[in-house]
């Protein structure tokens, strides 16, 4: 939907004014993102990979449907304790010549394809592509140009993904904030934007967060397959439709949720290349930063992080560390294979699997929401073990 054009006058009214009186409101403090560094693997060959949180599918002004330019933008991302961002203008990469630093933060620019097929992030690259064109076409191109795709919302209610014959894809979104929030009532939401949303607009929209539990299955039947990287969409486009009033910028989006990418080389390509891997977590931060979640597989001596292949073997165990205590279930092929309370978890591996973690947390008195998606670790069957 267009923000200048076609919305209810009296509901962008209401918006605009909550959105003002949510800025008396509530003052986020403008701080340096957390710097957490894991070091893995054995004297003489350790890896060195930061935590970078950030945001993946952001709009801009230049989208037609969105609020904001660029540097705006980069300062919100700031303020919510970013330090990347990744632009997917529709059908454009308008902004390319501004990619690297904006403002502080790190700035990718790709852009959001509307294929027939269905909508797509089409990422590191360099140009826009053909909206008409079949997607598999598309998918095509984007790799011979030595970028990545991923698939948006592909379970909507923003647009549903049509063909799932279509293989051509590195990743996709298993959550996407816009599309949770479009599942609310909308009778339900405008009360809530009328009367929580002026003192706590992270809360209100905390308050419509949703395990998606549809994309996670879909993910998980894929991932038995091959390997594809789970992304978090914030989609953001400086404001949410909630059917009929208007709410939510940027800032306040990117402050709900989070991607956070284990980066080696603190570079653009380094950052492509986590995000490409699947070397990343989605983390909800506004009930408790998520930055410094760790999980392994290691054998001891070597360690091996998501998104990241090996051979089963003997000793080989998961080792899951949460920056603090939250409901945390590992998951083997889809299945949940562990549930615990608490921080830590080790888990010994007696076969192959693909295996991922999610960790919920509890707020307010009655609701239990997600707290940590991560990326999976493939660990394959090799002679020997169990079952082979």
């Amino acid at each position: 939907m267009n923000p200048r054009g076609g919305l209810a006058r009296d509901g962008l009214a209401l918006g605009m004014l909550l959105a003002a009186s949510a800025g008396c409101a509530v003052a986020w403090v403008d701080v340096d993102p957390p710097r957490v560094v894991h070091e893995l693997g054995p004297p003489g060959a350790r890896r060195r990979l930061e935590d970078w949180a950030g945001v993946v599918h952001v709009h801009s002004v230049r989208s037609g449907d969105a609020w904001g330019r660029l540097e705006s933008i980069a300062r919100d991302a700031r303020r919510a304790r970013c330090r990347f961002l990744v632009l997917t203008d529709h059908n454009k990469v308008g902004y390319l010549p501004r990619e690297g630093d904006v403002a502080g933060l790190l700035v990718a620019v790709g852009t959001e394809v509307s294929a027939p097929e269905g909508h797509m992030l089409a990422l590191e690259v360099s140009r826009g592509y053909n909206r008409h064109r079949p997607a598999s076409a598309t998918m095509d191109e984007v790799h011979a140009e030595g970028g990545y795709v991923v698939l948006a919302h592909p379970e909507g209610p923003r647009g549903y993904w049509k063909d799932w014959s279509v293989d051509g894809f590195d990743g996709m979104e298993v959550y996407n904030v816009h599309s949770d929030v479009l599942d609310e009532s909308p009778a339900w939401s405008l009360v809530k934007l009328a009367l929580i949303y002026p003192l706590d607009p992270r809360g209100m929209l905390a308050s419509m967060v949703d395990r998606p539990a549809r994309a996670l299955a879909r993910w998980d039947a894929l991932t038995r397959q091959r390997p594809v990287a789970a992304f978090c969409g914030s989609d953001s486009h400086g404001y949410l439709d909630l059917g009929g009033g208007f709410a939510a910028s940027h800032e306040t989006v990117f402050r709900l949720v989070r991607t956070h990418a284990l980066v080696e080389e603190p570079t653009l390509e380094g950052l492509h290349e986590a995000l490409r891997r699947g070397r990343s977590f989605i983390g909800f931060d506004a009930w408790g930063d998520t930055t410094g979640f760790r999980f392994i597989a290691t054998d001891g001596e070597d360690a091996w992080v998501m998104g990241e292949e090996l051979a089963w073997r003997p000793g080989l165990r998961l080792r899951v560390d949460l920056p603090r205590r939250g409901i945390l279930r590992v998951y083997r092929d889809g299945r949940s294979l562990v549930r615990v309370r608490g921080r830590h978890l080790e888990v010994p591996l007696e076969s192959g699997g693909v295996y991922r973690v999610e960790a919920d947390r509890a707020w307010g008195l009655f609701r239990r929401s997600p707290w940590i998606i991560s990326n999976p670790i493939y660990v394959r069957d090799a002679p020997g073990a169990p079952g082979h």
